[in-house]
C-alpha cells in the first residue's frame, strides 16, 4: 500500500506522461500579477509608473502589481537588439544606449512592491549573451521576477525575419543560465502560436500569449483558454489592450477589470495579465 501511494505521489508531483513525451510539472504560483507591458518609459516619471501599476492591480481584485519592462528592442531593419543601458564591450548584433534608461524605474519598483520581468526582442542577437548582460546589470533588484523573450522577434538567419521555434534543449539551457543569476528567477516565452514553444520543457517557464484582433471578450477568452490548456503544466499569462481590439474593449465599463477577471476565472493556471503600453496611458493618464 505504501509503495502504491509513493508511486502515485511521484507521478503527480514530478511529471505527466503524454503521447508526445514527458511534460515536467511546475506547481502553479500562488500569486496572480497584473500590470503593464512597456517598451521604454516614454518620459513618464517613476512615480507615474508605480501608481499606474498599482491602479491596474487594484482594478483586478486578488492581483499584485507587476509589469514587463522591455530592456532590449529589435531593429527590424538591421536585426540588432538595442539594449537600454551602456556597455564598454561590443557584441554581435547588439547595440547599447549611452546611458542607463531603467535603473531609476527598477529602484522605484523595489521600493514600492512592484514586480517586473525583464524582456528582450533578440532579433539576430545571441539569447544566452542577452540573458547574462541583462541579469548581470539588473538581476540584483528585488523587483525582478526573471527574464523574458518575445519570440516574434527572435530570428535565426540574416536573410529572414521569421520566428525560430524554441527547442527543449534551448529552453532548459536558458532556464539554467537564468538561475545561475538567481535561483528564484524564471523564464517567460511569449508568442501566440504554441508551435513556436518548446515541445515538452515546462519547468520554471511561463508561457505568455499576446494574440490580438479578437471580435470581442468572449472570443478572446475562448482562444486564451486553449493557450492555458496547451500549457496546463505550468503558469501562463496574457498581454491585452491592443489598439486592434479597442473597438470592443473600449465599450467595457472597466476594461482591465473585466478582461482580467474573465481570464483569471476561466483559466485555472492564469497568473499574469499585462496591459500593453499601446493604450495603457489612455486608461491611466498622468495626473
Amino acid at each position: 500500500m505504501l509503495k502504491r501511494w509513493y508511486v502515485a505521489l511521484i507521478l503527480v508531483l514530478v511529471c505527466v506522461t503524454t503521447a508526445t513525451g514527458v511534460y515536467y510539472y511546475t506547481k502553479p504560483s500562488k500569486t496572480i500579477y497584473s500590470g503593464f507591458r512597456a517598451l521604454g518609459w516614454r518620459g513618464f516619471s517613476t512615480g507615474y509608473w508605480v501608481n499606474l501599476t498599482k491602479q491596474v492591480a487594484s482594478s483586478i481584485p486578488g492581483t499584485s502589481p507587476a509589469g514587463i519592462a522591455i530592456v532590449g528592442g529589435v531593429s527590424i531593419q538591421t536585426g540588432r537588439c538595442t539594449l537600454s543601458f551602456p556597455s564598454n564591450q561590443t557584441y554581435p548584433n547588439m547595440f547599447f544606449e549611452t546611458r542607463d534608461i531603467n535603473e531609476d524605474y527598477l529602484t522605484a519598483f523595489d521600493d514600492n512592491g512592484v514586480k517586473v520581468w525583464l524582456q528582450v526582442e533578440p532579433g539576430f542577437a545571441d539569447v544566452d549573451q542577452l540573458i547574462d548582460l541583462v541579469l548581470e546589470r539588473y538581476g540584483h533588484h528585488p523587483c525582478v521576477l526573471g527574464f523574458g523573450i518575445d519570440l516574434e522577434w527572435r530570428w535565426g538567419l540574416p536573410d529572414t525575419r521569421e520566428t525560430v521555434p524554441v527547442t527543449d534543449e534551448e529552453a532548459k539551457r536558458w532556464v539554467n543560465k537564468i538561475k545561475q543569476h538567481n535561483t528564484d528567477f524564471k523564464l517567460f516565452l511569449k508568442h501566440w502560436l504554441p508551435k513556436n514553444m518548446p515541445p515538452t520543457a515546462r519547468e520554471d517557464i511561463v508561457f505568455i500569449d499576446d494574440a490580438q484582433e479578437f471580435e470581442g471578450l468572449d472570443r478572446l477568452v475562448d482562444e486564451f483558454k486553449l493557450w492555458g490548456e496547451n500549457f496546463s503544466q505550468t503558469d501562463v499569462g496574457y498581454q491585452v489592450g491592443y489598439r486592434s481590439d479597442r473597438e470592443w474593449w473600449s465599450e467595457l465599463e472597466n476594461p482591465p477589470r473585466e478582461i482580467g477577471l474573465a481570464l483569471i476565472r476561466n483559466i485555472p493556471n492564469c497568473r499574469f495579465v499585462f496591459w500593453t503600453d499601446e493604450t495603457i496611458h489612455t486608461l491611466f493618464p498622468p495626473s
